[in-house]
Parts: C-alpha cells; structure tokens; sequence
C-alpha cells in the first residue's frame, strides 16, 4: 500500500495545523490563568484592605 505523494502532503498540512491549533489553546490557556490570577490577588487585596478599614 503506497502512500501517494499528494495524500502525504495533504497529512502533513493537516498534522501541522492541528498541532498550531493546539499550542495557541494551551498558550491562551496558559496567558488567561496569569491574567485571572492577577485579578483575584488584587481583588482579594481590595477585600481584604476594605475589611481592615472598618472601624
């Protein structure tokens, strides 16, 4: 069973694309759990600064 050469070419585009698509998910992943952790430490600051401020 040989693979014919425009199959091989069309399975490469199609590995490579897939694996980009899977790299930029987990990057964007990776970039949103940093921006939501940022978020919660200031918000948590906030809270937190609010309750000690109460007389």
């Amino acid at each position: 069973m040989i693979i014919k050469k425009k199959s091989m070419i069309v399975v490469l585009i199609s590995s490579a694309v897939i694996s980009i698509v899977m790299i930029l998910t987990l990057i964007s992943y990776l970039i949103y759990m940093e921006l939501k952790a940022a978020e919660f430490n200031r918000s948590y600051h906030d809270r937190l600064e609010k309750i000690l401020k109460k007389p």
